[in-house]
């Protein structure tokens, strides 16, 4: 119960701090496309899994990965 309510508050913490907005500007200044964007994504979420939840990491980059797919132009669905 902890982790699922931690990993929330992690992730609106994070939206709220404007954190999840200033790496979406960062994330969609990025060349490469479509293939370099999910590598850079799978990377980052890979390394962040080692530290930090599983339910937390898909809080904060579901909505980071949502708002930077649309800034870029991409289907948010497909990413």
């Amino acid at each position: 119960l902890f982790v699922f309510g931690g990993g929330a508050m992690l992730a609106y913490g994070t939206v709220a701090s404007g954190l999840a907005g200033w790496i979406a500007e960062q994330l969609s200044q990025v060349g490469g496309g479509e293939f370099g964007f999910v590598l850079i994504v799978s990377c980052v979420v890979c390394l962040v899994t080692e530290v930090v939840s599983n339910t937390s990491t898909m809080s904060i980059f579901g909505a980071i990965i949502a708002a930077t797919a649309s800034l870029k132009g991409f289907n948010g669905v497909q990413m």
